[in-house]
């Protein structure tokens, strides 16, 4: 059975690809690109997938909050990457794109205890991790201070 004009129309007209009429119609490539051009429409133009969008298709959330990398990995350790526009990048730093909205400086590493852990919320960068390191060091000098009076009062 072959499929009527008005058929072929419909789909063009629905937005499907010149391709997809052929393979579901099994009609001449031809045929649909004539009918194509009498109607004006302009040719098809696939969805591409956006970075994030493509990064979530490689992702798998487990158990304790972490993201699983299911993609490509790019090294001998193993680091995720994705493809992208003729670019590879890694998954942590799309990761931490999502997170922030901006790009990483430097490297993006989990701050977890998750082996190559992708989730937006458990990655950092170069900056960030410097500034959590200054805050624990803070801390913890704040704890000694705080051991020293009350070790200091004990003596008394």
């Amino acid at each position: 059975m072959n499929a009527s004009d008005d058929e072929i129309t419909a789909r063009l007209r629905a937005g499907a690809s010149n391709s997809a009429i052929v393979r579901e119609l099994h009609v001449d490539k031809h045929r649909v690109a004539r009918i194509r051009r009498a109607l004006g429409l302009p040719a098809h133009k696939p969805h591409l997938p956006t970075l994030e969008e493509k990064w979530a298709t490689k992702t798998r959330k487990v158990e304790g909050g972490h993201v699983h990398w299911t993609g490509s990995k790019g090294s001998s350790a193993g680091t995720p990457v994705l493809a992208y526009r003729g670019t590879v990048v890694t998954a942590a730093s799309v990761a931490f794109r999502i997170r922030t909205g901006r790009a990483p400086v430097g490297y993006v590493l989990p701050e977890c205890d998750y082996h190559h852990c992708v989730a937006p919320e458990h990655v950092e960068d170069e900056p960030g991790r410097q500034k959590a390191r200054e805050q624990l060091l803070k801390a913890n000098a704040s704890a000694a201070e705080e051991l020293a009076t009350w070790t200091g009062s004990l003596a008394l």
